[in-house]
Formats: C-alpha cells, sequence, structure tokens
C-alpha cells in the first residue's frame, strides 16, 4: 500500500493566524484575517530570501535562535519548572526527567520554550515583554504542529511525553488568557479551552492503555493523584451548588425527553452532563496533592460532546465550567500562569448567561464570591 503523501503547510502566516488555527493569506503585516478583525498582525523573521528554495535548509540555527533557546531552556531550568510543582511534588520530576524526555520529542521542548518565554514576558518591562509574547506564540504553534504531525503510538517514552506536553498546554492556554495583551490576544479563554481539547482528543486514551508504565515512570505520582476517587466533604456552600447542578440536569432531561424538536439526545445529553458534574465535585474534595493534576483531571475527563456544547454556549455546560474557574482560581494564589484566568473565565460566562432564568441567581452568585468578584450579578 502507498504511503499517504504528507500534506504540506506553509510556515509563514502571521502569528495571529497560527494561534487561530486559520489559513493565513501571508499578505501582511496586515493579513486579511487581522485586517477584518482590527487585530494586531505580527509575523517572524523568516530566514531564507525570497529567491531561495523550498526545500528545507539543512544549516545550522542562527545565533539568534540558538541563544534565545539557549536562554529559555536556562529559564525552565532554574525557575518557569516550579510553576508545575506543588507542595510535595519531587522537583526533579520537572527540571529534569521531563526536559531531558523533551530531546528526543520536539513537541515537548518547543512547549517547553514556549511556557518559559510567557513567563519572561510576565516578569518584563513593555518592550521587553512583547518580545518574548511573540517568541511564546511561534513556539507554542511549533509545539502544536509536531504534535498534529505526530504519529500516535502507544510507547512507553511517547506516553510521558504525551502526558507532560498535556499539562504543559493546559498551563499555555490559561497562561496566555492573562499575559497576551490587547492587541494579540484574538479570542477567549473559552475558545481557547475548546480549541485545547480538540488538539488533545484522542490522548486520553493512548495514555490510560499506558498507565503501568506511566505509573512506573518519573509521572507516576501524578498519574495516582489524577485516578483518587476518595475526597473529603465539600462545604455546605459548594454541596448546595452541586445539588442545584443536578436538579437543573435533571430538568433539562425532562425538557429534552419531552421535546420533539431538539437536535439533542436526552440519554446521551443526560449521560455527559452527569459525568462532568460527578467528576467536578470529586475534584472539588481533593484536599491535597498536586492542584494541576486535579484542575486538568476533570478536563481530561470531559467527551466530545459535552466540549461541543461548550463551543455552542449551551447555558448548563457553561454553569457546570464555571465551577471549574473556582479551581483555576485557586491555582491563581499561588502561580503566576494562572493569576486571573479563574476569575476572567467567570466574568466571560458570566456574561454570556446574563439574563437566564432567575432560580440560577445564587448558583452564579456563589461561584462569584468563590473567585473575588461581586456576588451581586446587578
Amino acid at each position: 500500500m502507498a504511503e499517504p503523501k504528507q500534506q504540506s503547510r506553509s510556515r509563514k502566516g502571521c502569528l495571529i493566524c497560527k494561534r487561530r488555527h486559520i489559513k493565513c493569506d501571508e499578505q501582511g503585516p496586515p493579513c486579511a484575517n487581522c485586517r477584518v478583525r482590527n487585530l494586531g498582525c505580527f509575523y517572524t523573521e523568516v530566514a531564507e530570501s525570497k529567491d531561495s528554495s523550498e526545500e528545507p535548509s539543512a544549516a545550522p540555527a542562527s545565533t539568534a535562535s540558538r541563544r534565545l533557546e539557549l536562554e529559555l531552556f536556562h529559564q525552565w531550568s532554574t525557575d518557569t519548572y516550579r510553576s508545575l510543582i506543588f507542595d510535595g511534588d519531587d522537583e526533579t520530576v520537572w527540571r529534569e526527567a521531563i526536559p531531558h524526555l523533551a530531546l528526543d520529542f520536539d513537541y515537548l521542548l518547543n512547549a517547553i520554550f514556549a511556557i518559559s518565554a510567557l513567563h519572561i514576558s510576565s516578569m518584563s518591562t513593555s518592550a521587553r515583554s512583547k518580545t518574548y509574547q511573540m517568541a511564546a506564540l511561534e513556539y507554542q504553534n511549533l509545539a502544536i504542529t509536531a504534535f498534529r504531525d505526530l504519529d500516535l503510538r502507544c510507547t512507553s517514552e511517547a506516553s510521558h511525553s504525551m502526558c507532560a506536553f498535556s499539562m504543559i498546554q493546559l498551563v499555555l492556554t490559561v497562561a496566555f488568557a492573562s499575559y497576551l495583551d490587547g492587541a494579540t490576544k484574538e479570542s477567549s479563554i473559552l475558545d481557547d479551552l475548546t480549541v485545547l481539547f480538540n488538539l488533545l482528543e484522542g490522548t486520553t486514551s493512548i495514555i490510560a492503555s499506558a498507565r503501568t508504565s506511566l505509573l512506573n515512570g518519573p509521572l507516576g505520582t501524578f498519574v495516582r493523584q489524577s485516578s483518587h476517587t476518595q475526597a473529603g466533604p465539600l462545604s455546605p456552600n459548594a454541596q448546595l451548588a452541586f445539588e442545584k447542578l443536578r436538579m437543573l440536569r435533571d430538568e433539562e432531561y425532562t425538557a429534552l425527553s419531552a421535546s420533539a424538536s431538539s437536535t439533542l439526545d436526552a440519554a446521551s445529553t443526560y449521560e455527559s452532563t452527569s459525568n462532568a458534574i460527578d467528576k467536578l465535585e470529586i475534584c472539588f474534595g481533593l484536599r491535597s496533592g498536586n492542584k494541576l493534576v486535579v484542575c486538568f483531571r476533570w478536563f481530561a475527563t470531559l467527551d466530545a460532546v459535552f466540549v461541543k456544547r461548550i463551543d455552542n454556549l449551551d447555558p448548563l455546560a457553561l454553569l457546570v465550567t464555571m465551577h471549574w474557574a473556582v479551581l483555576l482560581a485557586n491555582i491563581g494564589k499561588e502561580k503566576w500562569w494562572a493569576r486571573s484566568s479563574g476569575k476572567a473565565l467567570v466574568a466571560e460566562i458570566s456574561g454570556i448567561l446574563s439574563g437566564q432564568r432567575w432560580e440560577w441567581l445564587p448558583i452564579i452568585s456563589f461561584v462569584h464570591r468563590e473567585v473575588g468578584l461581586p456576588a451581586s450579578l446587578e
């Protein structure tokens, strides 16, 4: 059987189109997409001249790019790796084992470069910050492109790298919501989360099939934490919130079952929503362990039905997701990359849900109080 032809991808589009994963006309700045949306349009410098061949160059990377990557690798190994560390974690996993693994997987290495560049940007003055923002966007694009081109085979090393990559990509998605300036940021955190789910769809089953290998590897502690089902009791207010979510789920099921015109299947919608609520309640009750793992485990267990409802701005799916933002807000008390993301996600969803049934106001007010927003929605 003939091998399938590799699809040719242009690398010359602007950074904004690359981040949005849409085709760029490459005629900018500004390109047509950025001109229509009134966005800042940015390109990276292209090493070859217009007369050069389209064949990839065998020449080594430029001194400038090598110097930048050395700086970013140093930034990771001395500081940024701590962004994924919480009390009780083994620091050597993210400081030593993951970077060593990244030497064999370009998508993971570029993800490390991207988060390190964004970390530098978050600590820099305006002009310097912009430079590292652009570097973070470019390295994230390189990471995503390499990951999409990956032949997903369940080897031990691949499962470790995919697991680490998935966690770093969640961090990047959340961090970009807080640290890209207005001219560069062209999408919402809600949009970015659905894009991330679509990117990682399929890797969860691969990682699950390699569970034994993962348990015996550097990420073993995190894998064990991701499967904990014994959670502590919730606060009275949180208990009440989840009771109301289940009540709304039941009301939705009754309405869908009675509707002849609904495009949603009542049984599959009920099952999908129940899974999202049940798993989120467990995450709320977990009192120890890596908070990133707790946050990631809910996101990783969502099914395509529920994510599509988020993408379609379905009110109940958004209300459940709003509660997940509480977990993000708790991380933001400790980590730079989640500084204001939980609050931003709650504010974004609250704006979409504005005008919903008055019975929803108490449960939305609960989330507002948890993330530090005014409880009143007026």
